[in-house]
């Protein structure tokens, strides 16, 4: 659906939303997200946390429907919305200090790798050549699962992360490292 071909406006596309009409809020999405993401820009350390905000941004207008009958500045309540949460972060990172990530060099020796039964194994030296391919963030948060045996729980408080978070980064980084192994 083009969105330049939908005339109508925010608030009718509002009042459309609520009453279940999904291609309402897909032209509402479709209409503000470019703009809000560059808006969000000024409030984000990068794109991809502009995205981040704008996309909470947009679960909460779909949660807020109700409270917005025939809103016609959505886009400035989304803007808002961005504002309000970039600042919430910013609260959260000053109360909470941020920890260093262990650096991969310190790691001299490969460290073992604790079993679930609390046995300790070798690690083999293909992964550790591998996990020199890795980002330094990526192999942190690995060294710290693996060779440390901790918990995303446990991992996402030492670092100052969501527990969401450490689960995507070690997801992606057990990615990396299977393909850097098999290179």
């Amino acid at each position: 659906m083009d969105v330049r071909s939908d005339g109508r406006s925010d608030g009718e596309l509002v009042t459309a939303a609520r009453l279940g009409d999904r291609d309402a809020f897909t032209t509402l999405f479709q209409r503000h997200w470019r703009g809000l993401v560059a808006a969000t820009r000024r409030h984000a350390r990068d794109v991809h946390h502009a995205q981040d905000l704008a996309q909470e941004a947009f679960v909460r207008l779909h949660q807020s429907l109700w409270l917005l009958e025939g809103c016609a500045d959505v886009f400035g309540w989304l803007r808002r919305v961005t504002q309000n949460l970039a600042v919430d972060q910013a609260r959260r990172r000053e109360t909470r200090p941020e920890r260093e990530l262990i650096e991969p060099e310190h790691v001299v020796d490969a460290p073992p790798i604790v079993g679930n039964d609390g046995s300790v194994a070798e690690t083999p030296e293909p992964v550790w050549g591998a996990m020199t391919r890795l980002t330094r963030y990526e192999s942190s948060l690995l060294f710290l699962r693996f060779a440390r045996g901790m918990t995303y729980r446990d991992i996402a408080r030492e670092c100052g992360l969501s527990i969401s978070a450490v689960k995507v980064a070690l997801h992606r980084g057990r990615q990396r490292l299977t393909r850097a192994m098999g290179a």
